[in-house]
């Protein structure tokens, strides 16, 4: 129910194979009145687990073309594939008293990506972390090459200075899945009552 508020954006970093995802549509599953998943169209590769929730998996015409259509466009660009939608659509869910929930790499430019376009005191970014021995056979039960590929690229990955002060909440999703679930829906909650307070 609306309450005249306007909601926030609760934004989950972590490298590949942390568990962003799956925290996600708990939490969507968990709460489908106040939550919406802030969808971006995509140029990266549709993966066999994909859904289509997170993503809208388009050409680089199609892209430019759905760019092209929006009244507010944003984008980025994570292992050379774009990310992009249109702003504007997410503002007016916000203005209903909404809230979206998204992820992004653990790097302070991809954390504050949103900045620019959405009031940054609605943004509350949580940090996920997990071991990385599990990540990596994660990774690759689940990607095969692939999450071998990607663990190369992430090898080289240091939490900055930076990216670390721009973290508000972070969490440990080495538990098991029903206990990240409850605890993960327990902190969406405090943020919404929080986010809700904020100027």
């Amino acid at each position: 129910m609306h309450n005249g508020r306007e909601g926030g954006i609760i934004l989950l970093s972590g490298l590949s194979g942390v568990g962003k995802s799956t925290l996600i549509h708990d939490a969507l599953d968990d709460n489908p009145r106040q939550l919406h998943y802030l969808k971006d169209f995509t140029t990266r590769e549709r993966r066999p687990t994909d859904n289509d929730t997170e993503y809208v998996f388009v050409s680089d015409n199609e892209f430019d073309r759905q760019k092209t259509l929006a009244a507010d466009w944003q984008e980025g660009s994570i292992y050379e594939n774009r990310y992009g939608h249109d702003t504007a659509k997410y503002k007016r869910l916000m203005q209903l008293g909404n809230y979206l929930i998204g992820c992004c790499y653990p790097s302070l430019e991809d954390s504050e990506s949103l900045n620019v376009y959405y009031n940054l005191n609605k943004i509350t970014v949580i940090h996920v972390d997990l071991p990385d021995e599990i990540r990596a056979e994660r990774l690759i039960s689940q990607r095969g090459e692939e999450g071998k590929r990607r663990l190369e690229k992430d090898a080289s990955w240091i939490m900055s200075e930076g990216y670390k002060k721009r973290i508000d909440i972070r969490f440990n999703a080495n538990g098991p899945k029903l206990k990240n679930r409850h605890e993960f829906n327990a902190i969406i909650q405090q943020i919404i009552s929080a986010t809700s307070d904020k100027s």
